[in-house]
């Protein structure tokens, strides 16, 4: 009798522990993910080793909101000297689709789509990018934070082609303290 109470009660201990809440932890993960996209002034640099590109830099600017919306803009800083703004990004908790929205909106088009957070150093971002001439692609992007000064971006585009998606440069990012918002 005692051993049937006692694995009765380890099956309810499992259940009970297995049904904690999960949707949270998402939105959670989001959260530190932005508050440290942001701290400290928001601003990061990337010094791009290809010199085909006519920058020197692509600048990322962010800043938390309320209601735990980033906001955000892509810069890029020409070898002459030009700051150019090439999007304007926005991410927020969508509570209809308890999910997280991202848009990016800028000269050469636009993009809609998702973003997840499997833990708070990791964003996967899942996109539609409509360009200025129209066409449009499917896009994927990975930010990882490698420490709290150093942001990987890993991106893919998926060509219709073949079907595949076709990996694309890794973007590094570095905290600078130095550009103003």
């Amino acid at each position: 009798m005692s051993i049937r109470y006692s694995i009765v009660g380890m099956v309810l201990i499992l259940i009970l522990s297995c049904a904690r809440p999960m949707k949270n932890e998402p939105m959670e993960n989001a959260r530190q993910f932005f508050k440290k996209l942001e701290k400290n002034g928001g601003s990061w640099v990337h010094f791009p080793n290809d010199t085909t590109v006519a920058f020197d830099a692509f600048i990322m600017k962010f800043e938390l909101m309320e209601g735990d919306t980033l906001s955000g803009e892509i810069l890029g800083s020409s070898k002459s000297g030009d700051t150019i703004l090439f999007w304007t990004v926005r991410e927020y908790h969508d509570a209809k689709k308890d999910s997280i929205f991202f848009e990016q909106k800028g000269g050469y088009g636009s993009a809609s789509g998702f973003s997840f957070f499997p833990d708070a150093l990791k964003r996967e971002s899942h996109f539609k990018m409509t360009y200025s001439n129209g066409a449009t692609r499917m896009h994927k992007d990975t930010h990882i934070f490698l420490n709290d000064s150093t942001l990987l971006t890993k991106s893919q585009i998926f060509d219709d082609k073949s079907q595949k998606w076709i990996k694309q440069p890794d973007a590094t990012w570095t905290f600078n303290h130095t550009i103003k918002k």
